[in-house]
């Protein structure tokens, strides 16, 4: 058939529009099936679904872990629809008027109950949290070190894990170990 076409003495430039548009339609294809599956992490699908999870505890206390996203905060501010004036108000107006040249940047940032920055295991295992992090982030042997109750987990746009959500459970924690000395475990206990 590609003959026929040459016999017929078609210019030089059908040739070029067809071959154009045969790389469009791939790439189109590439664009608009493929990468959707393939790069669902680049765009923050993880955290769309952890935006939802959220909303639906607004009460709770919830550590995300950001030691590998880095500045992950602004996916939960943008699906959760957080005011941007509140989030800005947090910089002082010096701050804001040099944005561009400050050199200084924090990714750990608290937007109402949600406080992103990296796990304190001193710390965190002996509040009441919910604790979010990747699958790295939190190893079985840690949530079993820590009594951590898998309370969930937030897939993929392929169903892998990307999100695993744990609660704390403080009382465990302070019972299993021989630090009832500890000012952190009296606080604990005292509470129940």
């Amino acid at each position: 058939t590609f003959a026929w076409f040459i016999s017929r003495g078609i210019g030089k430039k059908t040739y070029i529009y067809a071959f154009l548009i045969f790389v469009s339609a791939l790439e189109m294809y590439s664009n608009l099936v493929l990468i959707k599956h393939e790069q669902s992490a680049s765009w923050g699908y993880q955290y769309q679904a952890l935006a939802e999870f959220t909303k639906n505890i607004p009460s709770e206390p919830i550590v995300v872990d950001n030691t590998r996203s880095g500045s992950m905060y602004i996916w939960l501010a943008f699906y959760n629809q957080f005011d941007p004036q509140k989030f800005q108000s947090r910089f002082d107006d010096q701050w804001l008027a040099n944005y561009y040249d400050h050199v200084e940047f924090s990714p750990n940032i608290q937007m109402d109950n949600i406080d992103v920055r990296p796990i304190d295991w001193k710390r965190d295992a002996y509040q009441q949290n919910i604790l979010v992090s990747d699958p790295l982030g939190i190893s079985d042997s840690q949530a079993k070190e820590h009594f951590l109750e898998k309370i969930g987990e937030i897939g993929d746009i392929n169903g892998l894990p990307a999100l695993k959500i744990y609660r704390t459970n403080p009382t465990a924690k302070c019972l299993s170990i021989k630090l009832n000395a500890d000012l952190r475990c009296q606080v604990v206990l005292a509470q129940n």
